[in-house]
């Protein structure tokens, strides 16, 4: 049996480094119940999408970190 658990869910691509770009996600934060981010430890905050600044653009954002160990 095969799942597609990606089925109907939609991605985007966004560059952080920009103002634009951080702009589209403090948007989207402010719209969201969870954020979830894979990024290497720190990298989240060194884009900007870290917890501290998520939590500042809603109070209520559930914050979950997936992290890989090889």
């Amino acid at each position: 049996m095969l799942i597609h658990t990606g089925r109907g869910k939609q991605s985007i691509v966004l560059d952080t480094r920009t103002e634009e770009g951080l702009d589209v996600v403090k948007r989207l934060v402010e719209r969201a119940d969870v954020v979830i981010q894979n990024f290497r430890p720190g990298g989240a905050e060194s884009a900007g999408v870290g917890y501290d600044s998520c939590k500042a653009w809603n109070k209520d954002i559930i914050f979950l970190t997936l992290t890989h160990k090889p």
